[in-house]
């Protein structure tokens, strides 16, 4: 009896707050709030290498490969999380994505052990990887079509400020509270997400959990075949490539800028955090720029042949002129306004393959965008242990100069002279299906 009478009141309040206005707001603010907070938990490392380096007793290499693996789970679901988010109910699988990642973060805070620090940071990426895919989602769900593009853009600009906010946080907590303390109170931020999402989020009325309807293994075997069909175009790859090498820079800064910034510039880590972060504040605005410019003129590749153009010379003014820190800073808002083209490489993913293949081949293009700049942090980390000068810290741990850190960092104009060239050999799409939307 009481059962049923606790059960009777849960779906009253349901009721009740899902016929409210707002409410989709709620939902979508949550989803996306999750967004925000796993970009805090994926950029925490970079504001607290040193620590983090002589608490776990690694030099750079070691550091980076166990960093790096946020983003080899991030990546390996990009594929999977958009038929599992198809399938089953999008509330039940944000509880549990937020919940995950909580554990994550939390072992990632208390561990002394590498390998259970290397497993705490598959789990975060693990989990962080369906915020964005369920946000839209529940976005779908909620919203009529005609808002979606706005709410997929407010999404993504969400998860660069996340980033934002988390270097300049992380690094100040760190001074302040200790770097331990400050991981722990983005864990409690993480479970009042996931406590709340809980208690507020609902699956829309009359929506199916389709994973109860469909026979998952026939939708497995679809999409292996769909993603078959997506990997025999050389368009995919030169595009994915693209996507990979364009954004490489951003990834590698998630990790190593805030200590490049501070030996290169000798600056001290809360100005160099704070420089860091210009770049998402600046990626965040000019994301949706270039966006609506290519649905202005109805072209894609031009804005990736000018994003690497101007990728290549903003990385070059980061990294070789003496800029007083206003200076850097306006360089790196600069760098990260320019850097947009993987927007763009979205859009074509989408439109170089037939309606059917667009999800997977969105999944494709953004799983390479993750993927190339997760292999080269951990090489970033060898460069640096292979220009090391002998010098330690009073702890014993590795200090490495201005210098080596330009060298290792030469990864990035390198690379970004090949997204110019890969820029020239992606076919427009625009023009053949003028009605496809951006993707995101």
């Amino acid at each position: 009896m009481y059962e049923t009478k606790a059960g009777h009141l849960a779906r009253s309040w349901q009721d009740t707050i899902s016929e409210k206005p707002f409410y989709p707001w709620v939902v979508w603010g949550l989803a996306a709030g999750f967004f925000f907070w796993e970009y805090v938990v994926r950029m925490a490392p970079s504001a607290m290498l040193p620590e983090l380096a002589g608490h776990l007793r690694l030099h750079a290499a070691s550091l980076g490969g166990v960093c790096a693996a946020f983003y080899y789970a991030y990546v390996f679901m990009q594929i999977p999380v958009g038929a599992l988010v198809d399938r089953f109910s999008p509330r039940k699988l944000l509880c549990f994505s937020t919940g995950l990642c909580c554990i994550g973060n939390y072992l990632f805070t208390i561990t002394h052990s590498v390998v259970v620090a290397l497993f705490a940071r598959l789990l975060s990426g693990f989990a962080s990887s369906f915020a964005f895919v369920v946000a839209l989602k529940l976005a779908t769900l909620w919203f009529p079509a005609s808002q979606l593009g706005l709410l997929a853009a407010l999404t993504q600009v969400l998860g660069m400020l996340g980033a934002a906010f988390g270097e300049h946080y992380v690094a100040l907590g760190t001074d302040m509270m200790g770097w331990q303390t400050t991981l722990h109170s983005i864990t409690i931020a993480m479970l009042i997400i996931t406590v709340a999402t809980y208690c507020l989020v609902f699956d829309k009325p009359n929506s199916t959990e389709s994973g109860a309807e469909q026979d998952l293994v026939q939708g497995s075997k679809k999409l292996w075949h769909d993603l078959l069909q997506v990997v025999q175009s050389s368009q995919s790859w030169l595009n994915g490539m693209y996507a990979g090498l364009i954004f490489m820079p951003m990834t590698i800064f998630e990790l190593w800028g805030v200590e490049y910034f501070k030996y290169a510039h000798n600056i001290s880590s809360i100005q160099a955090a704070d420089a860091s972060s210009m770049l998402f504040i600046g990626w965040s605005m000019g994301g949706v720029l270039a966006g609506a410019i290519s649905d202005r003129i109805q072209k894609r590749v031009p804005i990736l042949r000018v994003s690497a153009f101007a990728s290549l010379a903003g990385c070059l003014v980061m990294m070789y002129l003496p800029l007083p820190l206003w200076g850097l800073k306006i360089a790196c808002f600069v760098y990260g306004f320019v850097n947009t083209g993987l927007v763009c490489a979205y859009a074509i993913s989408a439109e170089q393959h037939p309606q059917e293949l667009t999800g997977v081949s969105m999944a494709f293009a953004n799983m390479m965008s993750v993927l190339v700049g997760a292999v080269f942090q951990p090489v970033v980390g060898w460069l640096l242990d292979a220009y090391w000068a002998g010098d330690l810290s009073a702890d014993g741990i590795r200090l490495y100069s201005a210098e080596a850190y330009q060298q290792a960092m030469i990864l990035m104009p390198v690379l970004l002279v090949l997204s110019i060239i890969l820029s020239f050999m992606i076919k427009e799409t625009y023009k053949v299906n003028p009605n496809r939307p951006v993707g995101h």
